[in-house]
Parts: C-alpha cells; structure tokens; sequence
C-alpha cells in the first residue's frame, strides 16, 4: 500500500512536471528554497504503533514533508488513514506542524519558536525571512495589541501568558 502512495505522489509531480514543459513554465535556474523552522512544544512525530517498518515510516515522513499545499496534505493523510487507520494525536500534530510551515512560507518568515517562561507564559518568536518586509512589521505591530519586541538579529517575539491548545493552523 505504502508503494502505491509512493507511486501517486511520483505521478502527481511527473504530470506537474510535464504541464509546466508544455506551457513554458519551467524554470531554467532554481530559486533557493529558505528553510522553515518551527520549534513547538508539540509531540509531533510518526510513533512505532502506528507505522512499525522503518523503511515505511521515511517514505511516510518524505511524503509529508513533500506536501506543496493544505490540499496535497489532505491527500497523504487520507492516503494514511487508508493505508493504516486513524491516525494518532502525534501524526495529526505532525500535520499541523506542515501546515504551520506552509503558512510561514506563505508569510514570509523562517520560523516560529515557542519558549516556556513560566508555568502561565509563553514567549513566541518569530523569525522573518527574506522576503519579509517592513510594512509587515508595522502592520503587526499596528494591528494587534499584543507588546511584541524586535531584536536587531531579524527576530519579532511576544510573551503570551496562556498558549492556544486549539487550532495551531
């Protein structure tokens, strides 16, 4: 089953591949991808229970990590549930760590960093990549009343005193 999923993600990209050559899109010098980091207090990971085989377990970890958008995610993890049954608080966690990536991505910036200050505080800091520019800063900073700090080292953070346990993304 898992070399199934292997094989649709192979097509999906190949098809892509195969559009863009049609339509001219191809890109002739690769642009560096930034990495995104995202440094969470959040169990996220693919446990023994669930996926047992190691050489399993890497196809699953590279197909996730392989995900372009909310959409293609949606797909491994339907192709997950398929292939293995529901999945556990930590895939699921794992998925929402992609989806937090992709959103960072999407915003320009190069990570996220959750530190626990104390048993009620929390101080989140991100990270601004290099597209990021300042009028984002000042409309994050205008538009919320929130008392984030800017360091000289390319970072904007905040102390929240209790972290959201719902939705991440």
């Amino acid at each position: 089953a898992m070399k199934d999923a292997g094989v649709s993600h192979f097509v999906r990209m190949l098809n892509k591949t195969m559009a863009q050559i049609k339509s001219g899109e191809v890109e002739t010098q690769a642009e560096e991808e930034e990495n995104v980091t995202v440094e969470i207090p959040l169990a996220a990971y693919i446990p023994p229970s669930f996926i047992p085989n190691a050489d399993e377990k890497i196809q699953v970890y590279q197909e996730l990590a392989s995900a372009e958008n909310a959409t293609h995610l949606e797909d491994v993890k339907k192709d997950l549930r398929d292939d293995y049954g529901d999945l556990p608080p930590q895939v699921e966690n794992l998925c929402k760590v992609i989806r937090l990536k992709m959103a960072l991505k999407a915003a320009h910036l190069s990570g996220v960093r959750v530190n626990k200050e104390s048993h009620k505080s929390h101080q989140i800091m991100l990270r601004m990549g290099k597209g990021f520019s300042p009028e984002q800063i000042f409309n994050l900073l205008k538009n919320t009343k929130l008392k984030w700090v800017i360091t000289a080292t390319g970072s904007v953070s905040y102390t929240h005193l209790t972290l959201p346990t719902k939705r991440i993304v």
